[in-house]
């Protein structure tokens, strides 16, 4: 568990989002085992992984969209995050 207490040069909401996500992964480690060996994986990857690629079946039944990294460029500064 990563140390909870903030610094001066981490804010106190930095360190809750620490604490709530390092707790909420431990309680889906504990309920879905087989994710530990998939930490460094996104959501979207496991998803495109588990629900369409593994099950060949699926293969026409699923479109997937990928957004162009050019795109935050084109935004106006402040709408990128």
């Amino acid at each position: 568990m990563p140390d909870l207490a903030p610094t001066s040069q981490e804010p106190v909401a930095r360190v809750i989002r620490v604490f709530i996500s390092s707790t909420f992964r431990d309680m889906v480690e504990e309920r879905e085992p087989w994710l530990r060996e998939h930490l460094k994986h996104s959501v979207t990857e496991l998803e495109i992984l588990h629900g369409v690629l593994n099950n060949p079946d699926m293969t026409e039944h699923a479109f997937f969209y990928f957004r162009d990294p050019a795109y935050l460029k084109r935004l106006p500064p402040g709408s990128r995050e």
